[in-house]
């Protein structure tokens, strides 16, 4: 894409998060939008007085209306509540699917062809609902990325290496149900198993599972989102410059896994298509079983969505 048009739906924290590391990596023209419009413009207005001290010449425009934004090729979509401490996950999606249903068709009459990354959480059914209203765009979720950088983290300081040495894979659905795929991590090429210890890998898998719910509880009112706003810049990233990076994201498999008919987080590579192809890994019975179990708990919540009142 030649300087392509970039919309972050959202002015909350991690809206705003990724408005900014997408302007700091200078990936297009980026637009914030969010139905407070005064909220846009002060967010907008803040990360662009941040700019030149990271080297940035972009800028950040904010929208008070959607059809304010330019020619977009890329839609993150991060509006909607962020998680609170005491609030339930079905909360959440009550809440959140009427801010995603009423946005969807927006969305998708002004630009029908553009690719979107849905953020909201809860993001895997939430992926599906989109999808489901606007089933003509190419539209996938932000899955278990996330989490694939805090296993990445983790392993890292617990071997005593650089991140950037650390291999993993984080599928399944961005919950407690989530998959750290122990048996794929590597620390430099070799297995995370030979260098570190059987309970220090079980505590390992378990901090990247609760990580997100031990911010949320520690700061009450508010959930993480520096670390979300980097890793949605670097999908971004790799949709704007049809790089083909490797994330588990959330996507509708056709099949593969022997998965169907519900959204997970699975290694796909996203190019300037979104998502370009769904990787398929060697699962052990173990593995197979607990992604299985992730299927039939979306399948539920799928179900779910019928039951919600309308917006």
């Amino acid at each position: 894409m030649d300087r392509p048009g970039i919309l972050v739906v959202g002015a909350g924290m991690v809206g705003s998060s990724s408005a900014a590391s997408i302007a700091s990596r200078r990936l297009g023209t980026v637009y914030l939008y969010d139905v407070d419009g005064d909220l846009a413009a002060g967010r907008a207005m803040d990360i662009n007085h941040s700019l030149p001290s990271r080297g940035s010449d972009s800028h950040v425009t904010p929208c008070a209306r959607l059809e304010d934004a330019g020619p977009v090729h890329i839609v993150v979509l991060a509006a909607g509540l962020a998680r609170k401490a005491g609030m339930t996950r079905l909360d959440l999606l009550r809440h959140n699917a009427g801010v995603v249903g009423s946005l969807a068709p927006v969305l998708s009459s002004l630009w029908p062809d553009a690719r979107v990354l849905l953020v909201t959480n809860p993001v895997d059914v939430l992926t599906w609902h989109f999808g489901s209203l606007c089933p003509g765009m190419r539209v996938f979720g932000l899955g278990c990325s996330l989490d694939m950088v805090r296993f990445r983290f983790l392993v890292a300081r617990a071997a005593g290496v650089s991140a950037d040495s650390v291999s993993a894979m984080v599928i399944g659905t961005h919950d407690d149900s989530m998959i750290p795929l122990v048996r794929h991590a590597t620390v430099g090429g070799f297995p995370v198993d030979r260098l570190l210890g059987e309970e220090e890998i079980a505590r390992i898998v378990a901090m990247t599972r609760t990580a997100g719910s031990t911010i949320v509880n520690l700061m009450k009112e508010h959930s993480g989102h520096y670390a979300a706003g980097e890793i949605v810049a670097q999908i971004v990233e790799s949709v704007a410059q049809d790089r083909g990076m490797v994330f588990p994201v959330s996507v509708r498999p056709g099949g593969e896994y022997g998965c169907r008919d519900v959204c997970l987080a699975l290694p796909c590579i996203v190019n300037s298509c979104g998502v370009g192809k769904i990787l398929e890994l060697d699962l052990s019975p173990g593995e197979k079983d607990q992604l299985g179990v992730c299927a039939r708990s979306m399948a539920v919540r799928i179900d779910s969505l019928e039951t919600l009142p309308k917006r």
